[in-house]
């Protein structure tokens, strides 16, 4: 974002194309952890414990990590890479530390926030967000007390990188490196418990991510999904979502079977970034145009530089712009002094 021109420094962040990852932190799951049994409610994980015996674990969580894990690069990889949205869910693990989690466990968060605060530290005028999709706790364990420990586990770690909410009202690279910080945190729930409360975090009601379970495992549908919904109408300052990600059917998962290319990045993950970046090319930024995309396995298929693009072809049209305004305006002088 450094390398942002004047223009673009000034655009909202609504208004930027920033690349972003889904389910950011799945690169570290664990098979020799147990399934993340807050979440049993997912249909996957139903799926993976009907297709393997209730006693070997080991078939179960080598099927659940083939099919749960979307990244491949670490945060700090991601990041150097121009990542800079990223997706985590957290859970409670068997001895109360908060984990990322999609359906397996993975490392700590607090691995995570150290990776993004040595990253902040070296590149100071690099914007990121994070956006924590939710909190699954032990039932012995109150949603208000999760959340302060993961505001005070932030906050230890992060310090002043951290943007207050308030900035959510002029959001623009510009005004942020005025506030002297780095690091937007969204969290879709805090507002369902009111004895938490924190400046730091942002409503992730300011993050608009249309999904549809069933039309994103069908190819035709999800274009069709994503071309009708990236043109509403937005609310002020907010930041919208496109998922470059498609879901497996529970059939693909049964015909793949447990063959060394049964994963989610051989059967769908990959024709998705496929087709994502071909959907970007006829895109613009601006007013409800691409703003944040997310992908699984990023690096894959030049993702990054296809977001990023859009921002250089918005650059080069504001330049043709100008050019073709002093021509204009030369044209008229010359005409007006004859």
């Amino acid at each position: 974002m450094a390398n942002l021109s004047t223009e673009l420094r000034s655009l909202k962040i609504s208004d930027l194309a920033i690349p972003g990852s889904h389910d950011s932190g799945s690169y570290s799951l664990l098979t020799n952890q147990p399934i993340d049994v807050l979440n049993e409610h997912d249909k996957y994980s139903r799926y993976f414990k009907m297709a393997s015996s209730k006693s070997d674990s080991k078939l179960l969580n080598e099927m659940t990590y083939r099919w749960s894990k979307t990244q491949d690069l670490n945060i700090t990889e991601q990041l150097k890479l121009g990542i800079r949205y990223f997706d985590f869910r957290l859970a409670e693990d068997q001895h109360n530390v908060f984990r990322v989690v999609h359906r397996l466990f993975g490392v700590t968060f607090e691995e995570i926030i150290n990776q993004i605060n040595d990253f902040s530290e070296l590149h100071p005028k690099e914007v990121l967000l994070v956006d924590i999709r939710q909190i699954d706790t032990h039932p012995g364990t109150s949603l208000a007390h999760a959340q302060n420990r993961t505001i005070s586990q932030l906050q230890r770690i992060l310090k002043s990188r951290i943007c207050p909410n308030s900035i959510m009202k002029n959001l623009n690279v510009r005004y942020i490196w005025k506030q002297n910080c780095q690091i937007l945190i969204f969290y879709n729930a805090l507002q369902k418990s009111k004895q938490t409360s924190s400046n730091i975090i942002c409503s992730n009601e300011m993050i608009s991510s249309p999904f549809n379970e069933k039309m994103f495992q069908q190819k035709s549908q999800w274009m069709k999904f994503l071309d009708k919904n990236y043109i509403q109408k937005r609310t002020e300052n907010q930041l919208y979502v496109t998922q470059g990600i498609m879901q497996p059917h529970w059939m693909e998962i049964a015909v793949a079977g447990d063959s060394e290319r049964a994963t989610l990045k051989n059967w769908v993950s990959d024709e998705a970034s496929l087709a994502i970046v071909k959907w970007l090319k006829r895109k613009h930024i601006g007013k409800n145009g691409i703003n944040i995309v997310i992908a699984d396995f990023v690096e894959n298929h030049h993702f990054v530089d296809s977001v990023l693009s859009l921002n250089v072809a918005s650059q080069g049209c504001t330049n043709k712009n100008k050019k073709y305004f002093i021509i204009i305006t030369l044209v008229v002088i010359v005409l007006t002094t004859k």
